[in-house]
């Protein structure tokens, strides 16, 4: 077995990454090419990591600047697979992989159900770029199981308990508040609730219990696995951390209506784990102590068996 390369941006992009690596054979000693960060640090820990100058979304020279490092990353690895799930960054070193002889494949994000992202419809139209959904089958595009997959839900048996230690976490975007659920829980959560807050923006902010803008990637994974309850917003790298620790969250999508995001590209993660039972996928404006109840007394567990990627 040769050496494989894995590479996408930090945040969900590259959780999904690690979560997909598992299903696809490869060598220890295979190489991760990321972004430098707090996240992919923890992510990685232990695994053979090459760490690059960040490339934003849509940055088109940010990609050029990234071509010198990339060829020098690949003619030094020389790998027979390089395997990405976004963003920008699949962009640089899917396409060079071929020109050193590596079968390239990009997997979209579970989170894009009604069409590729931008990284994706350019690479579905590079020669030599295998590209796979996760979620829909569309032209020229191949269908694997979902990152999802990976996981099932089991209802407690004879228990009906309250959650007592709750977290609620939405990311750290300080532009984009998500006042309307705060404001929502705080109506329905009980005083004997424990409850942590990470808000990202927390100006004007008045809630029960402990309020902080940001956690530490090692803080919020012990954070998640202490909790009875996680309630987040419908991002694809809180969900899955949840579910990586035993949790079935319940999972608000944000609005750009009530400028809550850029777009309503929460919506597609929905529809994408809509079909199943690991989660509880509610409006804001929906929530009721009883799903939180349901939610807190579902475990989720590794599916008995996770499908090896035929890529």
């Amino acid at each position: 077995m040769g050496i494989d390369m894995f590479t996408a941006s930090t945040g969900g992009h590259l959780t999904e990454l690690v979560e997909l690596s598992h299903r696809v054979p490869h060598d220890p000693s295979s190489v991760w090419v990321t972004f430098d960060t707090i996240h992919s640090q923890h992510l990685l820990d232990g695994k053979n990591v090459e760490y690059v100058t960040k490339v934003g979304q849509r940055d088109i020279y940010g990609c050029l600047k990234s071509i010198q490092t990339a060829r020098s990353l690949l003619r030094r690895y020389r790998p027979d697979r390089i395997f990405s799930t976004g963003a920008a960054i699949a962009g640089v070193y899917l396409p060079l992989g071929r020109m050193f002889g590596a079968k390239s494949y990009y997997i979209e994000s579970a989170a894009r159900f009604t069409g590729p992202s931008l990284t994706g419809s350019i690479l579905a139209k590079t020669p030599g770029v295998s590209t796979y959904s996760q979620t829909a089958t569309w032209p020229k595009w191949q269908k694997i199981p979902s990152v999802f997959s990976g996981f099932h839900a089991e209802q407690a048996i004879h228990s009906s308990r309250d959650p007592k230690k709750i977290l609620v976490t939405v990311g750290t975007q300080r532009h984009y508040s998500f006042r309307r659920l705060f404001d929502r829980l705080a109506k329905i959560l009980p005083d004997s609730c424990e409850v942590l807050w990470q808000v990202g923006n927390k100006e004007g902010l008045d809630l029960p219990g402990r309020v902080v803008e940001k956690l530490s990637p090692i803080d919020l994974q012990s954070e998640v696995e202490e909790a009875d309850l996680v309630i987040s917003h419908a991002g694809i790298g809180s969900t899955l951390m949840a579910l990586q620790a035993g949790k079935s969250p319940v999972v608000v999508p944000r609005r750009a209506s009530f400028n809550e995001h850029v777009d309503d590209h929460q919506l597609e993660i929905l529809e994408a784990l809509g079909t199943t039972d690991l989660a509880t996928f509610r409006e804001v404006e929906d929530i009721v102590f009883d799903d939180l109840r349901n939610a807190a007394n579902t475990r989720i567990t590794p599916a008995p068996k996770k499908e090896t990627l035929q890529l």
